[in-house]
Parts: structure tokens; C-alpha cells; sequence
């Protein structure tokens, strides 16, 4: 089998794909969602708890 090795000597050197600027926008965006998401899960719960403590009683 070939295990696809040219025979040159490795050069390429690790880099950073995303600047902090970038990654603290997408994480920042995460609260966001996260935060919204879990309100309107909240909001959800609360209305179907209530609607079924008026139906028990």
C-alpha cells in the first residue's frame, strides 16, 4: 500500500482559523440564542402547567 509520503520534508506550520474577534461574536450569539431559547421554553412550560392546573380543578 502507498502511505501517500512524498519524501520532502513537512513544512506546513498549525494556524488559527478564527480571530478572537470572530470566535467572541459566535459565542456572544450563543448567550443570545441560548438565552431566548430558554425563555420561550419557560413560557411554554408555564402556559401547559396552567392550562392543565385549570382543567384538574
Amino acid at each position: 500500500m502507498y502511505s501517500g509520503d512524498l519524501g520532502r520534508a513537512k513544512k506546513r506550520q498549525r494556524r488559527r482559523w478564527f480571530s478572537r474577534k470572530y470566535y467572541a461574536s459566535v459565542m456572544r450569539l450563543k448567550e443570545f440564542y441560548e438565552e431566548n431559547v430558554g425563555r420561550e421554553f419557560c413560557g411554554i412550560l408555564s402556559s401547559a402547567l396552567s392550562k392543565d392546573f385549570r382543567q384538574n380543578h
